[in-house]
């Protein structure tokens, strides 16, 4: 299931990064950041 609140936060935080150059960087970055923090949130418990 897809929490599209933290998705949001993680697309939040990649438009901050200065060293993306392509859209389909953003996209990766971002689903990196997202698998990132889901991971996160299941080690966290």
């Amino acid at each position: 299931m897809i929490d599209y609140d933290l998705l949001f936060d993680a697309r939040e935080a990649a438009l901050r990064v200065k060293f993306l150059t392509s859209s389909e960087e953003l996209l990766l970055y971002s689903s990196a950041l997202y698998l990132a923090m889901e991971w996160g949130k299941k080690v966290g418990k």
